[in-house]
């Protein structure tokens, strides 16, 4: 049983009160308080140590990470679904943000395929700037993004990108690293969604695509990802820092 939401202190708040503002006064038999601790029984015996932990996580605001704490780290990724893919990345702070970076070396189309990609956001988890350089066999070919401050795309060779225009993050096609973005920047409380749109950079193509996702938090540390074009879903699972650890079925990070 949950403790009543409204309750008196008085067994009857109105014959109570002129004793209250008289306690000399005997027109009226004095009644005393009840006692609370049958209430504080009722509590602790009859309510069940997950709705209490339920209680008090809705209270809690959600857990936000500063950059300013963040030492650099390396990391390592496994392409579970195939074996044909492995990733080493970097995260390191910058004055005004963030820094990720890393190489990927996979099999794409029969064909061996080499990426370098380096990601700065801001304080906010915010994507301000995307370079990637990539050999898919002997051919290479090289992609620049910058963004501003009003979610503006533009390419070093094409100018500005309408398609993407408004969008917050960037989601690399072959790499779970870029999941920690939204899932930093939007800090959500465990049981909430939010729907966003993000620039996903195919490879090797390196087409860039406005594409809908949304983020669930299921548990402290665990987020299930939708793409809202194609109905995938996967679950998430991230660090303390919300760096991601393992993407349902894809990746594994096989370090720290």
């Amino acid at each position: 049983m949950i403790p009543p939401a409204r309750y008196s202190l008085f067994a009857d708040s109105t014959r109570n009160r002129a004793s209250r503002l008289n306690p000399l006064s005997l027109s009226e038999p004095f009644v005393p308080l009840r006692p609370l601790w049958p209430y504080y029984v009722n509590f602790l015996f009859f309510v069940s140590p997950c709705e209490i932990l339920l209680f008090f996580s809705r209270l809690s605001p959600p857990i936000t990470f500063h950059m300013s704490v963040l030492t650099p780290l390396a990391l390592c990724w496994r392409r579970i679904m195939d074996n044909n893919s492995l990733e080493y990345a970097t995260a390191k702070p910058l004055a005004t943000g963030l820094e990720l970076a890393g190489t990927i070396v996979a099999i794409q189309d029969e064909a061996p395929l080499e990426v370098h990609y380096r990601i700065e956001c801001d304080a906010d988890w915010r994507t301000r700037a995307v370079s990637i350089e990539q050999r898919l066999g002997l051919q290479q070919s090289s992609l620049s993004l910058a963004v501003d401050t009003g979610g503006r795309w533009s390419d070093q060779r094409r100018g500005l990108i309408d398609s993407v225009s408004g969008c917050l993050d960037v989601d690399l096609e072959l790499t779970p690293i870029t999941n920690s973005l939204p899932v930093n920047r939007l800090n959500l409380a465990v049981g909430q969604v939010e729907e966003i749109a993000v620039a996903w950079i195919r490879f090797p193509s390196l087409e860039i695509v406005r594409a809908c996702q949304s983020y669930e938090r299921l548990a402290d540390r665990r987020y299930r990802y939708r793409s809202l074009g194609s109905g995938f879903t996967a679950e998430i699972d991230v660090d303390e820092l919300g760096l991601t650890v393992r993407y349902e079925g894809i990746w594994e990070r096989v370090t720290r």
